[in-house]
């Protein structure tokens, strides 16, 4: 594929996006071994969109992703929803990641018991899966499934199109604004029973995120009369816990980025500094 560098982030497709974004969001506070590359593919039996009762019987699919925290996804209750509005049956297959992943991923692929969705880990694993035709090109589907096109810039997908015209990857990277990415795998969840307590909407701004930190914060949304609810949790790690607030200020804290035509580190750059700031007061006062 074209501009490597611009792609080497993690890259899963629609489904897998709607599982693990709310599988993983804000449960552990282990340490979480980073994926530059990692990319993941959906054979034809995979459901986008929500469905309503059907009387014919769900479709199966099986996914394989690593699971650094031993979360069981098949008995979690975003499995259930999504499954009740897809009329799907998923079967996760989490691996620790590592080599114990690869060599999952490895048995499964000699065995030809192919996943409808897994977690590519590197370049030349893509290109080798590309090659040997195992995986199927999602442009082909976007007539039919117009918003996972929507979902990221032309650029993006000129980008993403392998040497035989076709996209086989949906990347995290949803568009690329002065050559920075905007990454989209992963973001805030909100309780929208406490927003509708509060009147509040879900925040677009930094002001409107602080307004709300200082409502669950303060204004007791449990009712326990108490002061003990945390208004933003999150994984260990400055962008697992706060990359949405990283992101507002145009900085990666812990990786290299391009800056003004240069190759800098996210976590010198004085926007990180003024994120902080911004941390630090809703730590204070929120």
């Amino acid at each position: 594929m074209k501009n490597k560098s611009l792609i080497s982030t993690i890259n899963i497709i629609l489904v897998t996006v709607l599982l693990l974004s709310l599988f993983t969001g804000c449960q552990s506070q282990e340490s979480r071994q980073k994926e530059d590359t990692q990319k993941s593919t959906v054979n034809e039996q995979t459901t986008e969109k929500p469905s309503e009762k059907s009387e014919e019987p769900p479709a199966k699919i099986t996914i394989l992703t690593g699971n650094f925290r031993g979360t069981d996804f098949n008995n979690v209750e975003t499995t259930r929803i999504i499954e009740e509005r897809t009329n799907t049956k998923i079967n996760v297959i989490a691996v620790s990641w590592g080599d114990a992943y690869s060599n999952k991923q490895n048995v499964m692929l000699a065995s030809q018991d192919l996943p409808d969705i897994m977690i590519v880990t590197g370049t030349a694993d893509e290109i080798k899966f590309c090659d040997a035709g195992i995986i199927l090109p999602l442009n082909k589907y976007w007539d039919k499934y117009t918003n996972i096109k929507k979902c990221r810039s032309e650029k993006i997908w000129e980008i993403m199109t392998y040497k035989d015209g076709n996209v086989y990857f949906v990347p995290t990277t949803a568009k690329i604004d002065h050559d920075n990415p905007l990454m989209v795998d992963s973001g805030p969840l909100y309780r929208k029973d406490w927003l509708d307590k509060f009147g509040l909407d879900i925040p677009t701004t930094l002001d409107e995120y602080y307004e709300v930190a200082d409502a669950v914060s303060n204004r007791d949304p449990d009712g326990n009369n108490k002061k003990d609810t945390f208004a933003i949790i999150g994984c260990l790690g400055l962008m697992e816990a706060f990359g949405e607030v990283f992101s507002a200020f145009g900085v990666q804290p812990d990786n290299w980025m391009e800056k003004d035509g240069e190759i800098v580190f996210g976590s010198a750059q004085p926007e990180t500094k003024e994120a902080l700031k911004f941390l630090k007061k809703s730590m204070i006062t929120a």
